[in-house]
């Protein structure tokens, strides 16, 4: 395994290839203890991974603030809804040390098709050996195609995928970072992305540009699950061990392949490692035989008197899609789409109204974040009602079907069930919500046809647990003090005041999401829009968070780069306080061309933003500001740190 040190790939404008650093002599073998970063990322060119200097320039950004010890990846927001803010992963350790990135480190040559070969064949291994999985995932397009190349682009890829599978199966699994810009650097779990993890998103059933690797990956895929399994047993984890085996069949879909499954239930049992039926523990037999999909297991299980209300014990980062008091038919709205089990378990007394304790979602809430169309129909068809039940802030399972379930969930619901059909919800539109977590434009597009609406619909906020932690948020900005929270919970309180009480486009322009742009944009959304708390437009938004295709997009659509917000800042501003100066100098031209100066005309946008950080900084606040703003910040900790029934759970919705 070749490995380019981050000094040595600093000194380049350019990503340089294998070839180049070989003959210059600049690759080093990889040795154990050395901090490697592995970088997961798609190319921008048919031929070329960065063909104009577009990755090298974020990832040489991020490099230079890791080597300075300046960076620290922080949790996603979305974690700390799930109290899984506790996270952490020092990337200051990868100081001085190491990167694995393709184009880099595996030969490109034609004439060395079989080196190369044997070299993708091993990334797996290359995964496991390495301290840090980045994925580079910045607001880009294919320079050919002119297909999106970022974050969401990246969890559809299936090489991209198997990548996020190996690490998640890898003998140390990392923390998944993802690089969007300098300065937006989120943590998620190992397990992956928020509803698009190792799990749910299946190698195989992801694009690949050679269709020969659909099916070649199979046995690659088999041999890291056989391997983890081996490991949960040496360590006693059987949790692990009886979950990664009972969902092999879905991470294997599309494959070719499929395990081989235990044909009676003593088989089942020993194959699990059970004493008996109604075994307990994190992870029951029929909890197994549901994940599963063995609908024939659970039968025969239920006969002996397995309990049908049992509900998962803990929260496990490794897998995405199962929470703390999860029920068994929880379980199964939300995994796969087995209407025969659903009816099963409701028929031996599952019931569908029960919910998750924190934000009581149901068992329709699940199936519709799952897209689950035939569990669906199954619990509908059980109680109608099911579909006007909302969570604990009053979501119901239309808004969960367009957070998270998909397009197909959003068209059979408008289809089947349109009085279920919603167009805002707690002064969200649904085009909003769509982009809520990660966002996917195929979601976005089925709400803007089926719910319709106004596109840049903004409404007040229902919620009083919401409002009270808006008000200290709009505190904390007006004051400068948000910057005081630790970075763990600053995540999520940046979401809420920046890209929570906006229209569509704003949240697009928050998230980096190029394609959504394009569609909210058609769509008539306007790029001036300043409905938002602060009056900041898309393009304060997309300056603010560094996203530099966004700004040129915004701009292409006529996006004013001179104008202000409620702060008077403007867009080079907000850029130039994240320390976007690629920005700043995007910004700084297009203001020019219009014959305004940076600023408009108050003098450089930039050096503007940097006294504000100076005076920031330097005390410039009075001594009661200073107070009332330190009073915000104990007070939103506070806010942030319930449990239970906090106002901060409902963010998931905001």
């Amino acid at each position: 395994m070749m490995v380019v040190p981050i000094s040595t790939l600093l000194q380049f404008d350019g990503i340089p290839s294998f070839e180049e650093l070989c003959f210059a002599g600049l690759l080093v073998e990889w040795k154990k203890g050395m901090q490697t970063a592995f970088i997961s990322h798609t190319w921008l060119g048919a031929d070329h991974p960065d063909p104009d200097g577009e990755k090298i320039a974020l990832l040489r950004s991020v490099l230079l603030q890791v080597q300075a010890g300046q960076l620290e990846a922080h949790p996603h927001w979305t974690l700390a809804l799930s109290n899984l803010t506790g996270l952490r992963h020092k990337l200051h350790k990868l100081r001085g040390g190491f990167v694995w990135l393709d184009f880099c480190c595996v030969p490109q040559r034609a004439t060395q098709v079989s080196r190369r070969s044997k070299a993708i064949a091993s990334i797996p291994s290359y995964i496991a050996r390495c301290t840090h999985f980045l994925v580079l995932a910045g607001a880009w397009k294919h320079r050919t195609d002119g297909s999106p190349r970022d974050l969401h682009a990246w969890l559809g890829r299936g090489w991209c995928r198997m990548e996020m599978l190996s690490n998640a199966l890898a003998p140390k699994p990392r923390a998944l970072i993802t690089i969007e810009s300098s300065s937006a650097v989120p943590m998620w779990g190992s397990g992956g992305v928020l509803t698009r993890g190792w799990v749910t998103c299946g190698v195989a059933t992801g694009a690949f540009t050679d269709e020969r690797d659909r099916t070649s990956l199979g046995p690659v895929i088999l041999s890291l699950i056989a391997r983890r399994e081996r490991q949960a047993l040496k360590e006693g984890d059987l949790t692990f061990y009886r979950r990664l085996r009972a969902v092999t069949g879905k991470v294997l879909d599309s494959t070719g392949l499929q395990p081989t499954l235990p044909a009676s239930l003593d088989d089942f049992l020993a194959e699990y490692r059970f004493k008996h039926a109604l075994d307990s523990g994190q992870t029951s037999p029929l909890h197994c035989a549901v994940l599963a999909g063995r609908a024939d297991i659970a039968t025969v299980l239920l006969d002996k008197g397995a309990d049908v209300e049992s509900a998962v014990r803990d929260n496990d980062v490794r897998f995405e899609g199962l929470i703390k008091g999860m029920t068994v038919l929880h379980v199964a709205c939300i995994i796969r789409d087995r209407p025969d089990l659903v009816k099963l378990l409701l028929a031996r007394g599952a019931d569908p109204s029960r919910t998750t304790d924190g934000m009581r979602l149901s068992s329709l809430h699940f199936a519709a974040m799952g897209g689950n169309v035939g569990n669906i129909d199954a619990l509908l068809a059980h109680d109608p009602s099911l579909g006007r039940v909302g969570c604990r802030f009053g979501g119901r399972p239309f808004v969960y079907a367009v957070m998270y379930g998909g397009a197909s969930a959003i068209q059979h619901l408008s289809r089947e069930y349109p009085e279920l059909v919603e167009v805002s919800w707690d002064g969200k539109s649904t085009a909003s919500l769509a982009l809520t977590t990660v966002g996917d434009v195929a979601t976005l597009r089925e709400t803007l046809s089926t719910a319709g609406g106004d596109v840049d619909f903004v409404g007040p906020a229902t919620s009083p647990g919401l409002r009270r932690v808006f008000r200290a948020t709009d505190l904390m900005v007006k004051l400068g003090t948000l910057r005081l929270v630790p970075r763990q919970r600053r995540a999520l309180l940046e979401y809420m005041a920046y890209s929570s009480r906006c229209a569509a486009i704003h949240r697009a322009a928050y998230t980096g999401h190029l394609l959504a742009i394009d569609l909210l944009l058609k769509s008539g959304a306007d790029a001036n829009s300043d409905r938002h708390p602060y009056n900041m437009q898309p393009l304060h938004i997309a300056a603010l968070r560094g996203h530099h295709g966004v700004v040129a997009r915004l701009l292409r659509a006529g996006a004013s780069p001179t104008a202000r917000c409620s702060r008077g800042r403007t867009p080079a501003a907000w850029a130039a306080r994240s320390g976007h100066h690629a920005v700043v100098e995007l910004l700084d031209r297009a203001a020019a061309g219009d014959g305004v100066g940076r600023g408009g005309g108050d003098g450089s946008a930039a050096a503007s933003g940097a006294e504000e950080l100076r005076r920031e900084a330097s005390g410039g606040l009075s001594g009661a500001d200073r107070a009332v703003g330190s009073w915000a910040v104990v007070r939103l900790a506070v806010l942030v740190a319930i449990g239970d029934g906090g106002a901060t759970r409902h963010a998931a919705c905001a």
